[in-house]
């Protein structure tokens, strides 16, 4: 077994423990048993796709010996002299000058040529071009470098995959803390309405029946229900800093998307699903509330403001709220 070989053994079988470990550190056993796939397919792929990935990222087409007699006869003089089968000669239509071979072995090789180099140099510049890529077949220096390459996009794509997972995770599927602040969010073409439950912490009643927007009923506020004679319906929407917010996000009529650029914030709303997610605002200011789907004719209407305000600065505007209504 050749040196490089062995350092080839050695990436792959890295790259495999890094997925099963990965997986187990934070799924437990089952994770491991996904890490292992996923080591299996990165590895797997690694190893038999490392020249069409190479060729494809060069729009190589490759060419027969009717097509490219001179440069096939040139390739076929060489990888004879090295002790090679003759590889796949392809023809790439970059103008910049290049050449190269890849393949995880000498009987899986490939020679790719671009137009640029073709025009630039003279046959024997490019014979010597070419032995030189063709070397690095016969050594598995490709096959080691393409490896190399694949277990850092691994690591990369893992590290920011996990990262991402965790993030949406927590703003999904870990509930809100008790004391959390609770707004309902409903969006309908082409607003939004904002409800509060009132200084009793409790939502009223509603009903879709009572939804009568020519009479200011956006959400179809149940009036009878006692727990619904303090919530507030507001076009706008105002939250303390620094506090725990959770969002009940509801449509009436087709699907919208709840964005808050700066917050980094952007759920969509459905009808027929009640969709609660949470976050914590650290900075104080105004932001738009903007709908990031196209949700009818009017959508560029679809819009609101975002005020993050100073705990006491919220409590007086939620006061005032409630006066003027």
């Amino acid at each position: 077994m050749s040196k490089n070989t062995i350092k080839t053994t050695l990436l792959l079988s890295a790259l495999g423990a890094f997925f099963v470990l990965l997986g187990g550190a934070f799924f437990g056993g089952g994770g491991a048993t996904i890490g292992l796939v996923i080591a299996f397919l990165f590895v797997g792929g690694s190893y038999w796709f490392s020249d069409k990935l190479a060729v494809a990222a060069a729009r190589g087409k490759e060419v027969s010996e009717q097509d490219a007699p001179e440069l096939h006869a040139m390739v076929s003089g060489l990888a004879q002299q090295a002790g090679m089968p003759m590889p796949r000669l392809y023809l790439s239509p970059m103008e910049q000058p290049n050449a190269f071979a890849t393949g995880r072995n000498p009987r899986h090789a490939a020679v790719c040529v671009t137009q640029g180099i073709l025009q630039v140099l003279e046959p024997d510049e490019l014979r010597g071009v070419l032995a030189h890529e063709l070397g690095h077949v016969r050594n598995r220096d490709i096959l080691i470098s393409s490896v190399a390459a694949a277990i850092a996009t691994a690591i990369m794509f893992l590290g920011l995959g996990i990262a991402a997972e965790r993030g949406w995770a927590r703003f999904h599927f870990q509930g809100a803390s008790p004391g959390a602040l609770q707004i309902e969010v409903v969006g309908q073409q082409f607003q939004w309405n904002f409800r509060y439950p009132g200084p009793d912490g409790v939502f009223g009643r509603t009903d879709p029946s009572l939804i009568n927007d020519a009479g200011g009923n956006f959400v179809g506020l149940d009036t009878t229900d006692p727990a619904a004679q303090d919530d507030l319906v507001l076009p706008i929407i105002a939250i303390p800093v620094n506090r725990e917010v959770e969002l009940i996000l509801r449509a009436k009529d087709v699907t919208h998307s709840f964005f808050v650029r700066e917050l980094r914030f952007k759920q969509d709303t459905v009808p027929g699903l009640t969709i609660r997610v949470h976050f914590t605002a650290n900075k104080v200011g105004k932001y738009e509330i903007a709908c990031a789907e196209l949700c009818g004719l009017g959508h560029h209407r679809m819009r609101s403001d975002l005020f993050v305000l100073p705990p006491d600065e919220y409590e007086n505007w939620l006061r005032q709220q409630a006066e003027t209504e």
